[in-house]
């Protein structure tokens, strides 16, 4: 069974067939208020009734300025957050080092240091409301003035927290995910010229002449006339 669907709509004949009723009535109340004309067809796997679902969400969110998908993302985080009982960003990080005992001292160091005086800076308890503006305000703020090595030990250690966080389910993204590491810059070795490499050994030999009886350049083999005195 199909349903076919006939409508003037400013003086032009419209007629659609439609597979279900659902369809056909959302179809005739469009053409009733005259929105053929502007309407994007678009292809969909919504429902009839869940496409009026999300058109009548849309028109709720636009009145706070952000999109349907905003909301949907700021609802799916509040909802798992008390559903799933998620702990605080301070609680988090302290189930984080109590997995990350195996790591060396050092390296536990490093960790607790870096997320300890992260969350000090974003002044947040919501584990969800670290952003990454935030994170890169942080590592900026912390590394000014220092070796990129610094910047980049850092921004390994947020990752590491923020993915472990996202396995966990606890949060949908890492804020520190798309931060670039800065550029290491390495000096080039100092080489010298075949005249200087020749005046160096020249030196070497007249200055710090060896045999085979000093202790520090013994050979690992003896010649047959070697250290006679040894004998």
């Amino acid at each position: 069974m199909v349903f076919r669907v006939l409508a003037t709509v400013q003086g032009r004949q419209l007629k659609k067939i439609v597979a279900n009723r659902d369809a056909a009535e959302l179809l005739a109340v469009q053409w009733r208020q005259g929105q053929a004309n502007s309407l994007v067809c678009l292809p969909t796997r919504f429902a009839p009734h869940q496409l009026r679902d999300a058109e009548a969400a849309q028109r709720m969110v636009e009145t706070l300025g952000i999109s349907l998908l905003d909301a949907a993302t700021f609802a799916l985080r509040n909802y798992k957050a008390a559903a799933l009982n998620i702990p605080p960003l301070s609680d988090a990080i302290e189930q984080y080092l109590a997995a990350r005992q195996d790591r060396s001292i050092a390296h536990q160091k490093s960790l607790r240091n870096t997320l300890h005086r992260l969350a000090r800076f974003v002044h947040t308890k919501d584990l969800g409301q670290v952003q990454a503006p935030q994170v890169s305000a942080w590592l900026n703020a912390v590394t000014a003035g220092r070796a990129p090595k610094t910047f980049n030990t850092l921004l390994e250690n947020l990752c590491a927290f923020f993915s472990w966080c996202v396995e966990k389910g606890w949060i949908l993204h890492s804020p520190a995910k798309g931060l670039e590491k800065k550029k290491l810059r390495r000096s080039m070795p100092v080489v010298l010229s075949p005249e200087r490499a020749a005046a160096l050994m020249a030196d070497v030999e007249a200055t710090r002449p060896t045999s085979c009886c000093d202790q520090r350049y013994r050979p690992s083999v003896k010649s047959a006339n070697c250290c006679d005195d040894e004998k």
